[in-house]
């Protein structure tokens, strides 16, 4: 449940689109209201998906908000492609592809607390 301001603020987002800019903003604004009623911060924390991809991004620009190890680095770095995919409140799983294979080279745990990475794990999948 800790996502769920973010993932309802991102709903409402996509949503504007369809049922117009002034229902979404009436929307966001209950949503605020109820959000305060609850004690939930708003505007809410990014979900850890968001928080591990803009960490990645870091990495992959040579400038990781962290110190992680030199293997990790190289293999965010040198990926082709990164596939997303947040698996708890607060964990994060990212397959790094390499070339055209099919199958991700390596795997990595991204645990997630608020918005900093507090730990990368490697997993080879090779």
């Amino acid at each position: 449940m800790a996502d769920a301001p973010g993932e309802i603020t991102g709903i409402v987002l996509q949503a504007s689109a369809f049922v117009g800019f002034p229902r979404a903003v009436a929307t966001a604004d209950q949503f605020n209201r109820l959000f305060d009623e609850a004690a939930i911060v708003s505007p809410p924390a990014p979900p850890p998906r968001e928080v591990a991809l803009a960490f990645c991004e870091q990495v992959r620009k040579g400038k990781p908000p962290t110190s992680l190890s030199a293997v990790i680095k190289r293999l965010l770095r040198h990926a082709h492609r990164l596939s997303v995919q947040a698996t708890a409140a607060n964990t994060v799983i990212v397959e790094c592809f390499d070339g055209e294979h099919a199958r991700p080279a390596a795997l990595l745990h991204i645990l997630v607390e608020g918005t900093q990475v507090i730990a990368v794990t490697r997993f080879t999948a090779r």
